[in-house]
């Protein structure tokens, strides 16, 4: 059972946080999609109960959209997770689904929505501000292949659908956004020179930093971390409350044992009382780097179009 407070301290979060990527048109800031419909949401009752599991991030996100967009007066939310079959072959082909469908006024909009958390590679793939230089925690998702996707298959796969099934009318369009939110988390090296925001990022993107276990202590000195808060999924959206936070000191001594293997996340709390993202990565990461989309993807072309 998830904590309610938990989530509507994450509610509030998804409807204040910066768009992670701004490639024009297609992927509006938040406030264009939201306006105040945190002041009158409330947590899901989908989320409340009891849970089989503990819910993935991404549906964990995709369900406080849900509740965000269905708190907006002037909005109504039509569907979600709403497949996509093509039946004008022999056989039908499952093409995709789309995330959100909802209505604003007399509009129709089709939006994709996720949270990610991307790691910056001061080498690898690409030019320094290549999106390719972003990559998961796996090593696999990043930031380019994850924009190529939604940009190319997620919202071109409503285009081929019958447009009745979406509620489309010859004086009705559809309308296609993209938000995608979380964090940049910028490496740092004592002295080293920064790596710079990759193409496609939004000015206004959150920042973290990611670290190796060897330099952590260096992190917390340089950066006068007074307390650590490890993140718990699906709860890595909003920061914790400050009661929550531990001394560097009680942390450490166990963190220095079990970081050779995986990744940590923390909230760091300054001295100044600013809270900023850390990811301590394990000593060999990343072991594998999936290959960036194919053809390359270039931020500059999607803005333009």
């Amino acid at each position: 059972m998830l904590d309610p407070v938990k989530i509507a301290r994450d509610l509030a979060w998804l409807a204040h946080s910066p768009r992670l990527i701004d490639l024009g048109a297609p992927t509006p800031a938040t406030s264009v999609l939201l306006g105040q419909a945190a002041a009158g949401a409330a947590p899901p009752s989908c989320l409340l109960g009891p849970l089989p599991r503990l819910p993935r991030l991404g549906l964990y996100v995709e369900q406080l959209w849900q509740t965000l967009l269905a708190a907006r007066g002037d909005t109504t939310l039509l569907a979600h997770n709403l497949p996509l079959i093509d039946d004008t072959g022999t056989r039908p082909v499952t093409l995709g689904e789309l995330d959100l469908l909802y209505q604003r006024h007399d509009s129709l909009f089709h939006l994709e929505v996720a949270a990610k958390f991307f790691l910056g590679l001061p080498e690898g793939p690409g030019q320094p501000d290549s999106m390719s230089r972003w990559i998961g925690t796996s090593g696999v998702d990043s930031l380019a292949r994850k924009t190529a996707r939604l940009m190319r298959h997620q919202l071109p796969i409503a285009r081929h659908v019958d447009g009745t099934r979406l509620g489309l009318t010859a004086d009705i369009s559809l309308h296609q956004q993209v938000h995608v939110t979380g964090a940049l988390l910028y490496p740092w090296q004592d002295g080293a020179p920064s790596l710079p925001a990759p193409r496609g990022a939004a000015a206004e993107h959150l920042r973290g930093h990611w670290v190796y276990p060897r330099a952590l202590t260096a992190f917390l000195e340089a950066h006068a971390i007074e307390g650590l808060c490890r993140m718990g999924k699906p709860h890595w959206l909003a920061a914790p409350s400050l009661e929550d936070f531990r001394p560097p000191g009680d942390l450490i001594p166990a963190l220095s044992q079990i970081a050779e293997t995986q990744h940590h996340p923390f909230w760091c709390k300054h001295a100044s009382g600013a809270i900023t993202r850390l990811m301590v990565a394990s000593p060999d990461w990343p072991s594998r780097i999936g290959l960036p989309p194919w053809p390359p993807f270039d931020p500059a072309c999607q803005e333009q179009a």
